[in-house]
């Protein structure tokens, strides 16, 4: 019980600062706990104190979630495609474009074979000399990157031509050399074999640019021409650098067109024969190209 008005002033004052000083002591609770994120220290407030300073405290941005699912996780992305292509001889050039989503390619490229020498003339019943087999091409392999959705250049080495066989004429012709860059092979005097045409390199080109080649085969020489004078000898092969054989009276058959000197393809040399014209050697077979991504 007060004693009068002087006294319930006195009071209200009293109670008046005492909630002044619990709303600063509130206050610089508050501060203190937003600042420093110690998130624990609201369980020890008064419940009435509890949502006030809570609903201050901020969370950093990198804490912060909506919930949802991150869709790339339900969503890889695809792997890129695979596959391979094989081209094949066409007597021109062609293109392959790379796949979307592909940036890197395995190559193979195998170039021409060479054509066989041809055989020679045999006369006074002596059997000319047999002309030599054009050479296998280069194989290559190599891996390269490339863009997406770019065209590439391909071309695959045509087999070189055999050469002629050694009859009773001026000249013996050599094989033609194979698409696109191969050799011909030389031409021979009279009754020697002609020597045969080198395979064609294969190539793939980013315009002007080589990213893979393989040289064509050597040809095979032709044979040396026979009669009672001499024996001719046959043509060498690819491998040995297909000289032509040497004839009697300097009729020696001829070179093969210059190229890979690898071991013997399918352009076999043309037999010489006995008082009749020389045979003429056989074409090589074409290279190839091999894509894989």
């Amino acid at each position: 019980m007060s004693d009068g008005p002087q006294d319930d002033a006195e009071t209200s004052i009293i109670a008046t600062q005492k909630q002044i000083s619990n709303l600063g002591r509130r206050k610089l609770l508050q501060k203190t706990l937003v600042a420093s994120g110690v998130l624990a220290g609201a369980q020890f407030l008064p419940e009435r104190w509890f949502k006030p300073i809570t609903s201050l405290i901020v969370v950093p941005a990198h804490a912060q979630t909506s919930g949802e699912r991150d869709s790339s996780d339900e969503n890889p992305p695809e792997p890129p495609p695979t596959g391979s292509e094989t081209f094949t001889f066409t007597g021109g050039s062609q293109t392959f474009l790379v796949p979307v989503g592909v940036t890197q390619l395995s190559v193979m490229v195998i170039g021409g074979q060479g054509g066989g020498g041809g055989g020679a003339l045999g006369m006074d019943g002596a059997t000319g000399g047999n002309g030599g087999t054009g050479s296998i091409g280069q194989t290559a392999s190599t891996t390269f990157a490339v863009t997406s959705g770019e065209a590439l250049t391909i071309i695959v080495g045509g087999g070189g031509s055999g050469g002629q066989g050694g009859a009773i004429a001026p000249s013996i012709p050599g094989g033609d050399g194979g698409y696109d860059d191969g050799v011909d092979g030389n031409n021979a005097g009279a009754a020697a074999g002609g020597g045969g045409g080198s395979g064609g390199s294969s190539q793939i080109l980013r315009g002007l640019v080589v990213l893979a080649s393989a040289t064509g085969g050597h040809g095979g020489g032709g044979g040396g021409f026979s009669n009672s004078f001499g024996i001719g000898d046959p043509g060498l092969d690819g491998l040995n650098g297909g000289t032509g054989g040497l004839g009697s009276q300097g009729r020696d058959g001829a070179e093969g067109g210059d190229g890979y000197q690898g071991v013997n393809g399918t352009g076999t040399g043309g037999p010489g024969s006995t008082d009749s014209p020389g045979t003429a050697g056989t074409g090589g077979a074409a290279g190839e190209v091999t894509i894989s991504y």
